[in-house]
């Protein structure tokens, strides 16, 4: 049974909130992210930063009851490749989107979360480098998900970006898969 909030793309990279939406591993929820990746045969590339962000390390994951850990130990989350911070659409994706959210959130850009960016960052990369044909990022953050599009769009990969707020995409599986 499908989600049609899902696009049929060829990576899906994932932010922090989409493991903090499903909750931890003996959560019901969580278990439906695990459906969702199996019946729609995803495998949810997460960057660095990101799983910084969740409480990993940056030499491996630390603790097996940590839902990241998790998703990566049963194989439907697998981390990205480093960044290639040289790769000039690389480094200017990650600029603009940084940018971006600051505009939108009326914040400083120094002080605008890395992950986000890195989030673009690994877009740009697998799209550039191609890995990937097409992309989808899965973030809560409006802001991150409208500079991704931005930052990509200006590269020439406006065609081949989608986005996906996470909470739209729990509240689309929990009527689709807890509806009697």
């Amino acid at each position: 049974m499908s989600l049609s909030i899902i696009p049929d793309t060829e990576a899906h990279i994932a932010d922090t909130n989409l493991f903090i939406a499903f909750g931890r591993p003996e959560s019901g929820r969580f278990a439906l992210l695990e459906r969702i990746a199996q019946e729609h045969d995803i495998v949810f590339t997460i960057p660095q930063r990101v799983y910084e962000e969740l409480g990993g390390g940056p030499d491996g994951y630390t603790t097996a009851d940590e839902p990241i850990d998790l998703a990566l130990d049963r194989g439907w989350a697998t981390f990205a490749d480093e960044i290639a911070y040289a790769n000039p659409v690389v480094s200017s994706t990650m600029d603009i989107v940084q940018r971006y959210i600051a505009t939108a959130t009326e914040q400083d850009a120094d002080t605008v979360e890395k992950a986000d960016s890195a989030i673009g960052g690994v877009a740009a990369q697998l799209l550039d480098q191609n890995k990937a044909k097409s992309v989808t990022v899965y973030t809560a953050d409006k802001a991150a998900r409208r500079g991704i599009e931005v930052a990509l769009t200006k590269h020439g990969y406006g065609d081949r970006i989608k986005t996906v707020d996470t909470f739209a995409l729990q509240r689309e599986a929990r009527e689709k898969y807890e509806s009697p």
